[in-house]
This record gives C-alpha cells, structure tokens and sequence, in this order.
C-alpha cells in the first residue's frame, strides 16, 4: 500500500496534493494516449480524462482532515474500502 501512496507522493513530503494526483494522471493518460489498443480500452485509465473540477471533488471526499491534501492514513482508508 506504501508503494500506491508514494506513486502518488512524487515530492516525497508524505501527503499527496491535487497537482500530484494531476502529474500521475497526466502520465497514466500520455501512456495510454501512445498506445492503439483496438478500443479495448483499460479501465483504470478512465480517471485520466477527470477534469480540475472532479479532481477537487475526489480530493474532498478523501481528505477527512480537511487539510486539502491526503496523507498515508487517509490513502489506506479509502483503499481498505476498495478491497470490501
């Protein structure tokens, strides 16, 4: 799970900002933009396509300190919540 968050942490301060989120979300689109895949499109790169706005509501509804960015412990809540 520390190796997601620090994917995400890319100044390596421990908490993730909207424009860390937006830098990998701009790679993971950049990638899959460079590749023809016969419309067999993946589905993790639907968040690619988020724009400024949908990246703010996400980051509300993950940061539960309301600090404005998302520390390890707020990251591992919502992935536990993906497993269930």
């Amino acid at each position: 799970m520390r190796e997601a968050f620090d994917v995400y942490d890319t100044d390596g301060d421990g908490k993730i900002s909207a424009h860390e989120v937006r830098q990998v979300l701009d790679r993971i689109a950049s990638r899959y933009s460079a590749v023809e895949n016969d419309g067999a499109a993946d589905s993790g790169a639907c968040f690619a396509d988020m724009d400024n706005q949908e990246l703010m509501q996400l980051m509300q509804r993950v940061d539960k300190d309301g600090d404005g960015l998302i520390e390890f412990e707020e990251f591992r809540q919502v992935q536990a919540l993906k497993l269930h």
